[in-house]
């Protein structure tokens, strides 16, 4: 049920406006891991007890940050790969079926659709687009070979990426 579903998996060469489209997620991600250290360590810094190096809240405060490495850790792994992608310059066309969609119950709600796909198994989809989208269904994806940056993803020809995602 889960296996891999192939359509029309091809390579193909990566345009100039593909790797401005990856460039510029790598600026936004190295933005966000910017923004989002200097929020942890100001945070961390704020909440910090001085008196007692084994406080509660310095507990608390070292869990965040390791969590924060761990983050930071991938998302530099990610751009590293990225260096291959911009070498070998390959991208990935195929199509996947839609095998499951999902939100999550926070406050502010996020939707996923759910593919048949080791590279990108899920993907985070705007309200609007969650609601045309049923199980079943294809989505046209074009993405970079090694840190699989989503260049193109379409829905019966029709745009359906979220342009607040960094992906």
């Amino acid at each position: 049920m889960n296996t891999p579903y192939k359509m029309n998996r091809t390579e193909t060469r990566i345009t100039d406006k593909d790797i401005q489209t990856i460039k510029s997620k790598v600026k936004k991600t190295k933005v966000f891991i910017f923004v989002f250290l200097s929020f942890i360590a100001l945070w961390s810094w704020g909440l910090s007890d001085s008196d007692s190096l084994f406080s509660i809240f310095n507990t608390i405060v070292f869990v965040i940050i390791l969590i924060a490495l761990v983050v930071l850790v991938f998302s530099l792994k990610r751009l590293k790969v990225t260096s291959n992608d911009l070498a070998a310059q390959i991208k990935i066309v195929n199509t996947f079926k839609v095998i499951d969609k999902y939100y999550t119950l926070k406050k502010s709600r996020n939707y996923f659709i759910v593919f048949n796909s080791k590279d990108i198994p899920k993907y985070e989809v705007t309200k609007k687009t969650y609601s045309l989208i049923n199980i079943d269904d294809f989505i046209e994806i074009e993405y970079s070979k090694f840190a699989f940056w989503i260049l193109k993803i379409e829905h019966n020809g029709n745009d359906i990426e979220n342009k607040q995602n960094i992906q």
